[in-house]
């Protein structure tokens, strides 16, 4: 905090014919009986008409001063009230607290005397702690678009949004883009898409189903608008041209389900959408004192500790994805060095052959040549030589002809071989390819007669996994409807919140009860998915409330259709339907059952603290007036054993329990006056202390 004077200034006002009786002396008094070490030394200007200052004291120093001044205007009484701090001590946040529970105490001290409304002009306390959320929002916001950013780029590129999300954001990034690059002209050229969406929005974009067309050839978009064309020829309701529309959609897994299974739980989302309720509060300027400051803040925390595990999380998901990639990429690059090798090798070898083969040839060339030579010389007569040559000129004939016979058979051998082999490839890909070409044929053939006889009939008729699709985005809404109808209970704390998905005995939501420690999930107890035309399919959750299970059924029916040979056209058998709202009214009555068995204590005992059959049977309060020392609430101390037992709630003596929290506080009974007070060591009250000081 900076050191400049502060100032916490309310006003209340009063119609004229009103008397507005304040005893500022009582005033004062009583907030010195409820602050600790609070004082208020009168300065020696008193009237009202200017106004009543007192000094404010704490810890016998003086921090600031208290300003009362009654005025009217108009025919109406303004009291105004300014809390002035000055002193350098109390600036540096000593004393915040304290001048917390004064400015606390001076209107509940107005409330109590009648006054109705009660303004807030200023209040540098609240601005403190605005200014500290808004600081923390803003990192944590920006740090949720970066998870977002990093596990969809790794996964989908950095054309993931075009490509990925809902059309609607895409639209609005749009509209909204230009407006953004205009005021922010630094960052040109810098990707835009997250920063430019709404806090709510970064959870939307990840819950909604992605819809894109299931097919734009041009044979069935000229289909889709002949059959718009005699829909309106019939004069038929707009709801079945609404419904023909909406049909040439595919309903795409939402981006959370599709991309961030094994990095975070659905909890993400959820607290995300408690948080920017919290943020709103804050961006709007209302009024956050030190408890509320605590709780935001906390839950910013924890938000903050699920961002840096999700983070954590998709590193080593995409670190293995790169590891996996090199470590096929070496086996490829081995197996190229290991070919090259080899066939380095053979090269070799064939070479290595060749030149054995011409060294061989010249050997015996040259034998051959001697051989002659020695013939030639040893001859006596011209008769022998020609007769010798003759003979060797005729078996070298020999020779060459019987080694040409054997290479042209060689080669024919291998020839055919090679020409077989050929010929067994070809024919085995061109039957595998006329296969295919089969196939496809008959799957096309039969997935155009469906899309044409849906179309005409107006019925859907879903795969297996749109059927899934279908019933798990149903219950993921159903399940974060129940999420939220929990959070808004502040006994409860969320334990663990999942996406359905179809495994028996997966836990959708776990909480648990602050006070009581009771136990609320949400379990998938069964499913069953049929994709024949007219089939239903189930997934059945259950609610477990304690010791009690409830259930809820969601089904959904495929459609079904006939041709009718006497119009000529497709009808529909059967509607495809998602019964949404028998599933709703389950859920609702599984509501209304919770609050019978986890009520909401501390809203129950208020409404019997000090009840008139309490106070006539003489009974103890069944709340004390001090705020819990733990979590701050404001009468929220539970004192009395006969409550408690009927909430089925153990205790111990001389224990006071705070039913928004659950912390345990220990008490005491005033030695002098028996009243009951927080065990702070001390033996008397507050009130029997002033009274034997002043005696």
């Amino acid at each position: 905090m900076d050191t400049m004077r502060r100032k916490i200034k309310f006003i209340t006002i009063k119609n004229s014919s009103m008397q507005l009786e304040i005893n500022y002396t009582d005033l004062v008094s009583s907030i010195e009986e409820e602050v600790s070490g609070i004082k208020f030394p009168m300065t020696d200007e008193t009237n009202i008409n200017k106004g009543i200052v007192y000094n404010v004291s704490l810890d016998e120093q003086i921090v600031g001063t208290l300003f009362f001044c009654e005025k009217k205007y108009n025919g109406y009484l303004n009291m105004e009230i300014i809390i002035d701090i000055t002193s350098d001590q109390s600036l540096s946040g000593k004393y915040e607290k304290e001048i917390g529970d004064m400015k606390k105490s001076i209107k509940n001290y107005l409330i109590k005397k009648g006054i109705q409304k009660i303004f807030w002009l200023e209040d540098y306390q609240s601005e403190h702690y605005n200014q500290l959320l808004s600081n923390k929002f803003y990192l944590l916001e920006n740090r949720f678009r970066n998870l977002i950013n990093f596990v969809m780029i790794n996964q989908k590129g950095s054309d993931w949004f075009i490509n990925e999300a809902p059309y609607s954001f895409r639209r609005q990034h749009q509209n909204l883009s230009e407006n953004y690059r205009e005021q922010v002209t630094s960052f040109s050229g810098v990707d835009d898409t997250l920063y430019c969406m709404l806090t709510d929005d970064l959870v939307d974009i990840l819950k909604k189903e992605p819809k894109k067309l299931k097919d734009s050839s041009p044979n069935k978009i000229e289909a889709l608008l002949h059959t718009l064309m005699k829909q309106l020829d019939g004069k038929s309701k707009h709801d079945s041209i609404k419904r023909t529309i909406l049909n040439q959609f595919d309903k795409n897994t939402p981006i959370f389900n599709e991309y961030f299974n094994g990095i975070c739980d659905r909890i993400i989302l959820n607290k995300w959408g408690d948080l920017s309720k919290k943020r709103n509060h804050i961006a709007h300027n209302k009024l956050i004192d030190s408890e509320l400051f605590e709780s935001f803040s906390s839950e910013i925390d924890d938000f903050d500790a699920i961002i840096d595990t999700s983070l954590k999380n998709a590193v080593e998901k995409f670190s293995n994805y790169i590891e996996a990639a090199t470590t096929t990429e070496a086996a490829t690059t081995t197996e190229a060095a290991t070919t090259t090798e080899a066939a380095t090798t053979t090269e070799a070898a064939t070479t290595t052959e060749a030149a054995t083969t011409t060294e061989a040839a010249t050997t015996t060339e040259a034998a051959t040549t001697t051989e002659a030579a020695t013939t030639t010389e040893a001859a006596t007569t011209t008769e022998a030589a020609t007769t010798t040559e003759a003979a060797t000129t005729t078996e070298a004939a020999t020779t060459t002809e019987a080694a040409t016979a054997d290479e042209a058979a060689t080669t024919t051998e291998a020839a055919t071989t090679t020409e077989a082999a050929t010929t067994t490839e070809a024919a085995t890909a061109d039957e595998a390819e006329n296969e295919v070409d089969d196939i496809s044929y008959e799957e096309y053939e039969a997935e155009l007669e469906n899309y044409f006889a849906t179309l005409e009939a107006n019925v859907s008729v879903l795969s297996e996994d749109q059927i899934a699709r279908e019933l798990e985005d149903a219950v993921d809404l159903a399940v974060d409807d129940f999420y939220e109808f929990i959070s808004d209970n502040n006994d409860f704390e969320i334990i663990e919140n999942r996406s359905m998905s179809f495994e028996k005995e997966r836990i959708l939501l776990c909480a648990k009860q602050n006070i009581t420690h009771k136990i609320i999930k949400v379990v998938v107890d069964d499913f069953q998915i049929d994709d024949t035309r007219g089939q239903s399919s189930k997934v059945v959750i259950r609610f477990v409330l304690e010791d009690e299970s409830h259930f809820a059924e969601l089904t959904y029916t495929n459609g079904d259709y006939e041709y009718n040979e006497y119009q000529g056209n497709y009808m529909p058998l059967i509607q495809d339907v998602l019964e949404l709202s028998e599933f709703s009214k389950m859920i609702e009555d599984i509501k209304n059952t919770i609050i019978d068995v986890f009520p909401t204590l501390l809203e129950e005992a208020r409404s019997e603290n000090n009840s008139y059959f309490s106070i006539k049977e003489g009974e103890d309060s069944i709340l004390l007036e001090d705020d819990c020392p733990e979590c701050g609430e404001e009468e929220c101390l539970c004192i009395s054993k006969s409550f408690l037992n009927k909430a089925g709630i153990e205790h111990s003596e001389n224990i006071a329990l705070c039913l928004k929290c659950g912390q345990g506080i220990e008490y005491s009974h005033c030695l002098r006056c028996d009243s009951i007070m927080l065990d702070d060591g001390e033996e008397l009250c507050e009130a029997c202390q002033d009274f034997i000081e002043n005696e």
